[in-house]
């Protein structure tokens, strides 16, 4: 692997991990400054999104230094299985540190209920709901780093969200989460099935129960119809886009736009989601390792479809885009779904993935070859970055990456 630019990435996010005093935070709160970190340095968890107009600076939330300043537990959960992966592969503990400072943040956001599991959303600006997206992300990290606490309490909660929600228990798979109405909402309401719900839940072996797992892939590996506004109904995930924007045949000669399928990014969504799909290839090829070619779901047919499409959005693009349904953000606010540029893939959770060539389905569909690029190969578990690494995580404290203080935070 490219060890020398990994570690420039990581680097990075130390930077915006470990503020050199407290005096920098934005909003003036320390309930964003955790102190009690195995590193005994200060910690700020990541913003969901930083910008190049300004450096990010550690423990600002705010405008012009963020984009988004929401502290997303997923984000910061593949954050830190990103720093003890490359701690494994390099024996450099310090980062297997900051995956541990990142883990003991975290750990604020549990909810102590018959659920289990971790909160969506922390300081500044919290949110009440769980993700059952978030808490296979917990579950992964936990595992990476032989937590046994934490990785029992989000496997509680993923394990809690099979049949629930009105209108799912029929449906035999896995809620999105709970409500937000007030802290750690027990409630689960009724919402779309996420793909993620599914397909990463299996990837990380969260709740390993073969009767659960076909019910869910079953219920994923059917083609919605059609419901009475003309739009895709909540029965599945699988589906299929053509990409009618795509004019690039071989020597430049026109070519049929080529019909392409792979998952939703939930049931109340529209177009195929290539970094779900990327990822649910993935799945496939872990259930088929774990128990067996899946003959009875259907499984090795949507395995092809989607593995091949990937394939070939590679072979197009020399990356993989988002979605392969055109149209623009004012195409997607319309609400109107039947037009040939819809604006993009809808998830049906309040947001469009745009026709761009992006890093996640990109980098996901890259795992996805190292994994298995075709049925006769061996499964490669150690391109799933949910598996443990296959070299042990460093286990002693170094902070000799991290940067300098200017004071000493004793918790």
């Amino acid at each position: 692997g490219k060890l020398s630019q990994a570690k420039d990435i990581l680097d990075a996010f130390v930077k915006a991990l470990y503020p050199r005093s407290p005096d920098q935070l934005r909003p003036k709160t320390e309930e964003t400054l955790y102190k009690d970190v195995p590193s005994g340095r200060m910690l700020t968890l990541l913003a969901s999104s930083y910008n190049k107009a300004q450096q990010p600076q550690a423990g600002n939330y705010q405008a012009p230094f963020v984009t988004d300043g929401g502290v997303d537990t997923g984000n910061n959960a593949w954050v830190a299985l990103a720093f003890a992966h490359y701690a494994a592969a390099t024996g450099a503990a310090c980062y297997a540190t900051v995956a541990r400072d990142i883990l003991a943040a975290l750990r604020r956001g549990a909810c102590h209920d018959a659920l289990g599991g971790f909160l969506g959303h922390l300081a500044p600006y919290r949110a009440n709901y769980r993700s059952t997206e978030h808490n296979i992300d917990m579950f992964a990290l936990a595992k990476v780093l032989d937590s046994n606490q934490e990785l029992a309490h989000a496997h509680r909660f993923v394990h809690s969200m099979y049949g629930k929600g009105h209108g799912h228990e029929s449906t035999g798979t896995y809620s999105t989460g709970t409500a937000a109405a007030h802290h750690c909402d027990y409630s689960v309401p009724p919402s779309p099935v996420a793909a993620d719900a599914t397909f990463w839940n299996l990837l990380a072996d969260v709740d390993p129960n073969e009767t659960r797992i076909n019910s869910a892939m079953k219920f994923a590996f059917q083609k919605p119809g059609v419901d009475e506004h003309g739009k895709p109904d909540a029965r599945g995930l699988w589906t299929s886009d053509l990409d009618l924007v795509w004019t690039g045949g071989a020597g430049g000669a026109a070519e049929s736009p080529p019909r392409l399928n792979g998952t939703r990014f939930s049931t109340w969504g529209n177009g195929v989601h290539w970094e779900n799909t990327a990822s649910a290839v993935m799945a496939m090829a872990h259930y088929q390792d774990m128990y067996g070619q899946g003959s009875h779901l259907d499984l090795p047919r949507r395995l092809m479809e989607a593995r091949s499409s990937l394939q070939h959005l590679l072979g197009m693009y020399g990356g993989v885009p988002s979605s392969v349904l055109g149209g623009n953000y004012a195409a997607w606010q319309s609400g109107e779904r039947r037009t040939l540029f819809p604006g993009g893939s809808d998830t049906g959770l309040g947001w469009p993935y745009l026709r761009y060539l992006a890093t996640a389905p990109t980098a996901w569909t890259g795992l996805m070859l190292l994994h298995q690029a075709a049925p006769h190969e061996a499964v490669d578990e150690s391109a799933n970055p949910y598996a443990p690494p296959t070299r042990p995580v460093p286990a002693h404290t170094d902070t000799s990456c991290l940067p300098e203080m200017s004071m000493t935070v004793h918790s």
